[in-house]
């Protein structure tokens, strides 16, 4: 007669792990350099989900952190602090920007805004809106770079400049008590990609632009920042995809 061999299971917990393993997990899971987000309609009728940025590869999985409230704490900073969020649109942005709330924007280190210029007269109140709350919020930020100016929007370096400063007043006004503090800040902390300067016309520069807009901080008084509360409009319309949207 033969006899089963059986095994009994051996359950490895979690919390029995050793923490060099769990950043690794957590790494593997929650982290890609640069990461494109992604938004879909919520409506089900009119949902697509997109994939023209970023194949199922490099997803990543942040539904690890809705395990427990444990896993959460633990991986949480590692999807917002350690990903470089790139952004195609402004309007993408803006979206991201209003599904976090303050503690989970305190997270974001860096973040890159492609195609900024293209800035829709129909979305300026969003944008503003998110440059409010990096102002308020992301106290952590250490990149926010420019990059991929179409050049059919970009106009002159004058026009571009005026554009990123009626949107990021607020977010500048915040980066200092005065002049100086405000125009050393963003020398530290604005950056230009690699496409950045690509113009067939010759109108833009960074270096052009970074002038004139230290020369316009220089004109702003010491009013301080806004820090009203606005909404954002077609709050119902979209959702920001792959991330987390919800806090413990």
């Amino acid at each position: 007669m033969n006899k089963t061999v059986t095994h009994d299971r051996t359950i490895f917990r979690w919390d029995d792990l050793p923490g060099e393993i769990k950043n690794l997990i957590y790494e593997h899971a929650l982290c890609h350099k640069p990461h494109p987000v992604l938004i879909g309609l919520t409506s089900r009728g009119l949902y697509h989900k997109t994939t023209t940025c970023r194949g199922k590869s490099r997803t990543l999985v942040p539904n690890i952190l809705l395990v427990n409230k444990q896993i959460y704490a633990e991986g949480i900073p590692i999807l917002y602090g350690d990903n470089v969020l790139q952004f195609k649109y402004t309007y993408i942005f803006s979206v991201f920007c209003r599904n976090l709330r303050a503690p989970t924007l305190e997270l974001v280190e860096s973040i890159i805004i492609s195609n900024y210029n293209s800035i829709s007269c129909f979305y300026v109140h969003e944008i503003k809106s998110a440059f409010r709350k990096l102002a308020t919020d992301a106290t952590n930020l250490r990149s926010l770079v420019l990059t991929d100016h179409p050049d059919s929007y970009i106009g002159t370096t004058k026009d571009s400049v005026q554009q990123f400063y009626d949107v990021a007043k607020d977010w500048v006004m915040s980066l200092g008590r005065n002049k100086d503090e405000r125009q050393m800040a963003v020398a530290r902390l604005l950056e230009f990609g690699p496409n950045a300067a690509i113009s067939t016309s010759q109108r833009w520069n960074n270096e052009e632009f970074m002038r004139l807009l230290m020369k316009r901080i220089a004109k702003e008084d010491i009013r301080g920042f806004c820090t009203e509360k606005t909404g954002f409009f077609n709050d119902w319309m979209y959702r920001v995809e792959g991330f987390v949207n919800f806090d413990f």
